[in-house]
């Protein structure tokens, strides 16, 4: 969570020990007010609809939420990236913050979500989707903050709508993979989920 402070954006944070993933290994950059977990924007930009109408594929083959490295500290031009942020703000917004210790310096700060297009991820039916799902432990410096990550060597941990909790193995295919995101785009899941 963040709470606003003072002049340009500048925000005071707190660790919120449920939303840090232990094995996260990019906690060792920030924790505060870091989230090592997202949820599937497919899903949740769809606050007011009733949840049983959102899962027409079924519950048991939609991904809900997904682990995601909390922080990357990279600098690409005049933006420092920082990705994943627990606040008060909207799931479909993405947050540019002067950086208070240099003036020409933006903060790109991103909500807790995947999949979300207005964030700028990849997303189901989009040309990247084609052979993109998740990354297994990269370093921070090849991190790309469009898909999942996972801390893990072995596969991606997801929590499914229907409440159970897997591991994807890592030669899911891109197809099914993408088909467990929507929850209601018709898909029929391959047979390595």
């Amino acid at each position: 969570m963040a709470f606003p402070n003072g002049p340009r954006g500048t925000r005071d944070t707190v660790t919120v020990p449920i939303y840090l993933n232990r094995d996260d290994p990019s906690l060792a950059i920030q924790e505060s007010g870091m989230a090592s977990y997202c949820v599937n924007a497919t899903v949740h930009k769809q606050w007011k609809a009733k949840r049983w109408a959102l899962f027409r594929d079924g519950t048991s083959n939609t991904i809900e939420i997904t682990t995601h490295y909390a922080a990357v500290n990279r600098q690409e031009g005049n933006r420092l990236y920082m990705a994943r942020r627990f606040w008060d703000q909207s799931i479909n917004q993405n947050l540019l913050l002067p950086a208070y210790f240099d003036p020409n310096l933006w903060v790109h700060i991103l909500p807790p979500t995947f999949a979300n297009p207005y964030t700028g991820d990849v997303v189901p039916g989009s040309p990247e989707a084609e052979f993109l799902t998740f990354q297994l432990r990269p370093k921070n410096e090849d991190v790309d903050i469009r898909i999942p990550q996972s801390p893990y060597t072995h596969g991606l941990l997801v929590g499914i709508a229907d409440g159970s909790v897997r591991m994807l193995h890592p030669n899911i295919s891109p197809r099914t993979f993408w088909a467990a995101i929507t929850p209601n785009g018709g898909e029929i899941l391959g047979p390595d989920w």
